[in-house]
């Protein structure tokens, strides 16, 4: 399915009137190359775990150097240090998707949003929903922007139980993890309340 026209994607309500002259087209482009990178990787991964006899670390360590040699990665690229990130953190976490990236729309509202990454991992339970960030700091719409991409999934027939961010590093250190909601109370309420806030900024801006 392909993008239907007069739909707005969640990015573009959350960050309706916001400042983001700061981001240079580079900084923009690295940030989808690495996306697409993560993508390809966690796939890789969970073609590789599939098969038998192969330990957790020659796994990360075969999709390292595929994903390195496929995408051209040289040392000194920033995009390397970020992938050095992930696997890191892929290493600890093992993550396997649910399902490819795809597109997702909710009718009602004419609203379209793509998840990064759909899926499991080590110490979550069942199926969760990860953004990729590239970010140094922690921005707070991200909180919004990943509940929505749960509600998303879930009116598409998919459960969601947990949401997060994962911020790679461009110093190459493990990602940083940051839970935005779970099955827990306190993180629940967390996950209405962004969902109702980007749906009264929605209004406002369709008004």
């Amino acid at each position: 399915m392909t993008q239907k026209q007069s739909y707005m994607s969640v990015t573009e309500v959350l960050y309706h009137g916001e400042k983001t002259f700061f981001y240079t087209q580079e900084s923009a482009k690295r940030g989808t190359d690495v996306h697409n990178i993560c993508e390809e990787s966690c796939q890789r991964i969970c073609g590789l775990t599939r098969e038998r006899n192969i330990s957790r670390s020659d796994i990360i360590h075969q999709t390292k150097q595929y994903v390195y040699e496929s995408n051209d990665l040289k040392d000194e690229q920033p995009e390397t240090n970020y992938m050095n990130s992930f696997f890191r953190w892929a290493e600890i976490t093992n993550p396997v998707p649910h399902l490819s990236e795809k597109r997702l729309f909710y009718d009602k509202k004419k609203i379209t949003g793509k998840p990064d990454f759909v899926g499991y991992m080590n110490g979550q339970p069942g199926i969760g929903v990860i953004d990729w960030k590239t970010s140094a700091a922690f921005n707070p719409l991200w909180r919004c922007q990943i509940c929505m991409y749960a509600f998303l999934l879930k009116t598409n027939g998919i459960p969601i139980n947990w949401g997060a961010s994962v911020r790679l590093r461009r110093d190459g250190k493990t990602a940083l993890f940051n839970l935005i909601f779970s099955g827990e109370q306190r993180r629940q309420l967390m996950y209405v309340n962004n969902v109702r806030y980007f749906f009264n900024k929605y209004k406002n801006i369709r008004s």
